[in-house]
């Protein structure tokens, strides 16, 4: 049994069966295909809202990541935090629970960069 990920826990999801063939097996593209329409089976199951901030997580991520590099990758981790504002600003609102813990990450993550940037003498 495997599962997707979500800021509310872990989402059980089925592992694909092998479907009858010739010899009872699939091939890689056949099995490529159903897990494919499985993981998509689940997309669908989950709430978007729950999704989303999924994927807010990761852009938080991807900046933590670069912030923490030494040196700072500072181009990449304001690419990242840019695209969280950007996210968080169209989606206002919409994101339930989660969204007041998402929008404090995303505004840690502007502190730290400052932080960081008047460490590294600003240079970017």
């Amino acid at each position: 049994m495997s599962s997707l990920w979500t800021p509310g826990g872990d989402l059980p999801t089925e592992d694909a069966a092998p479907a009858a063939g010739g010899n009872g097996s699939m091939t890689v593209d056949e099995a490529a295909a159903a897990r494919i329409a499985e993981i998509n089976e689940a997309l669908r199951a989950a709430p978007a809202d729950v999704i989303i901030v999924n994927h807010a997580m990761g852009l938080y991520q991807l900046a933590a990541v670069h912030l923490s590099a030494t040196p700072p990758d500072f181009g990449s981790a304001q690419l990242a935090i840019d695209a969280l504002a950007a996210l968080l600003d169209a989606c206002e609102g919409r994101l339930g629970a989660d969204e007041p813990t998402i929008r404090d990450a995303r505004n840690q993550l502007m502190l730290v960069f400052a932080q960081l940037a008047v460490r590294h003498d600003g240079t970017r």
